[in-house]
């Protein structure tokens, strides 16, 4: 359906982060994926070639530079695409975001209406080359398919929340309700970590905290 793309890159002429192209820790090779992620991938395969199908030509002028670079491949046709699978050549599949569109927005339970323009959005990777789903596309479908109504997480993770909105319309999925919560500090304004002071529960335990107290002052934080 056009919402995706290859991106025949060679590894060593994409960026840091493009190369890495994840927000999360990244299974073993030894773990495969899911079975269930098989019909997805099969699924961005398809909306891969059907973008190449779609768009024939030039690479519409867009206000990401690193997405325009990328868009170069949207001029191979779907047989050239299928003629590079047949030789091998490494890929990776990138979210076609539609720069064109109006902007994306999402009601934050916390924050209330938050607007993002497409222009700012990036054509971020969901299939690395190595046949892993990066964290954005794997956290959607997971989300999905466990039914997940509500999404709580960290602030730092406004900004990636308009390419999860992109992926459940892509599929045609019905989005969570979104709640991005203020980042709890340490006393110099680092993030705090679950590995910081007292991270054992035990500790709080034997020196008498009722679990009601601490769940209140968790609760209040931020």
């Amino acid at each position: 359906r056009g919402h995706a793309y290859y991106d025949f890159s060679p590894p060593a002429s994409l960026p840091a982060d493009d190369a890495d192209a994840d927000d999360a820790p990244t299974p073993t090779p030894a773990s495969p994926p899911p079975a269930r992620g098989a019909a997805k991938k099969a699924a961005l395969h398809a909306a891969a070639v059907a973008a190449a199908a779609s768009s024939p030509g030039a690479t519409p002028l867009i206000a990401s530079s690193s997405s325009a670079v990328h868009r170069r491949w949207l001029s191979l046709s779907p047989d050239e695409i299928r003629a590079r699978l047949a030789n091998g050549e490494k890929y990776i599949i990138r979210l076609k975001v539609p720069h064109a569109n109006p902007p994306v927005v999402f009601d934050d339970i916390v924050r209330g209406r938050i607007t993002i323009p497409m222009s700012s959005i990036d054509d971020t990777v969901l299939l690395k080359s190595d046949g892993f789903p990066t964290y954005h596309l794997a956290s959607v479908v997971d989300d999905h398919e466990m039914r997940i109504t509500h999404v709580i997480r960290g602030e730092e993770w406004i900004s990636s929340t308009p390419k999860h909105v992109l992926l459940y319309a892509s599929f045609g999925w019905t989005a969570p309700r979104f709640a991005h919560l203020p980042l709890l500090l340490n006393p110099d304004r680092s993030k705090l970590s679950k590995r910081h002071g007292h991270s054992n529960s035990d500790y709080y335990v034997a020196r008498g905290f009722f679990p009601e107290s601490v769940m209140n002052f968790l609760a209040l934080l931020g």
